[in-house]
């Protein structure tokens, strides 16, 4: 298997690799109950999918190849992804729309319940392919470990992300190398253009509940001046904060982005949770802290830039 990468220390990954398992325009589709290993590229790939159940998955790649995705619904609806465990250098769990089936429709009405995710990258993730919209999305009771970024949602083109819920989770992140996206954020909620002049869709209608972890980082949540995050719900968010790796802290991530504003790493102090660019916010039991000692980039634990009608409860 090492014939598909070239040398180390991240496995540069070779163009021609394969995808594992790749179903096209599938209706009624039923994966069960096998297991997957060292996948030279995104295990499994749906693409324009109807009615698709994924459950008792065991995917088990590499922790340090780039692009070897779990399970990637792409333009996909009714899609139930139950019961798997995942290891994976790339993304676990991914929905995707991307540009070269855009005429597929939106990904909608999905399910992901009850996994756990090892990822160097997002564990379980919307985006960044955006090109159409996400809605109807719930992520449930779902544990999350050793991952370089928890929940995400990244929305870098034109797609609109909406009505989506992540509820009762354990999620657990570390630092890694600056070569994979992420930098250790147990939620992470950006709305960024990927290019200059080319403003990104909009996010909202996000709730976020009974979420418990322990991370490297802070909660992220970032919209832009275009396209400011709406209607974002944290109800009994329960965060510590713990620097333990030997990668360095005190560095914000907003790749893939490549306008002038924004994109890349950003060297800024670590907060328990940052908003930027936002409306109609809401804190419900938020609970940060940092276990001791402090490291020097510890910031603030509550970072607020360019945000209006932002609620706390209990009142700060």
């Amino acid at each position: 298997m090492d014939g598909w990468w070239a040398e180390p220390y991240i496995r540069a990954p070779k163009a021609w690799r394969p995808r594992g398992i790749s179903l096209f325009r599938c209706r009624h589709a039923r994966l069960t109950d096998f297991t997957f290993r060292d996948s030279a590229s995104w295990t499994i790939h749906l693409t324009g999918c109807d009615d698709v159940l994924a459950q008792g998955l065991h995917i088990l790649n590499r922790l340090d190849v780039p692009n070897c995705d779990g399970i990637d619904p792409d333009h996909c609806r009714n899609v139930r992804i139950i019961g798997c465990h995942i290891e994976a250098a790339d993304d676990g769990i991914v929905l995707k729309n991307t540009r070269e089936h855009e005429a597929l429709g939106p990904c909608e009405n999905i399910l992901i319940s009850d996994c756990t995710v090892i990822s160097t990258s997002a564990a379980i993730k919307l985006g960044t392919e955006s090109a159409g919209d996400f809605r109807n999305i719930t992520v449930n009771n779902c544990i999350i470990h050793s991952s370089h970024r928890g929940l995400a949602i990244q929305l870098r083109d034109r797609g609109t992300i909406e009505n989506v819920s992540f509820s009762n989770c354990r999620v657990e992140t570390r630092l890694f190398h600056a070569l994979y996206w992420g930098r250790a954020e147990p939620i992470y909620v950006t709305a960024v253009p990927r290019h200059d002049g080319q403003p990104a869709g909009k996010i909202r209608n996000i709730r976020f509940f009974n979420i418990t972890g322990l991370s490297e980082n802070g909660i992220f949540l970032s919209g832009s001046p275009d396209s400011p995050l709406e209607n974002i719900q944290l109800h009994h968010v329960d965060i510590t904060l713990h620097h333990q790796s030997k990668w360095p802290g005190g560095q914000h991530d907003i790749r893939p982005a490549h306008s002038k504003e924004h994109g890349g790493l950003s060297d800024r102090p670590t907060n328990g949770i940052r908003i930027a660019h936002a409306r109609n916010v809401t804190l419900n039991h938020l609970d940060l802290a940092w276990r001791l000692p402090l490291p020097s980039h510890a910031g603030e634990l509550v970072s607020i830039e360019n945000v209006t009608d932002l609620r706390q409860f209990p009142s700060a």
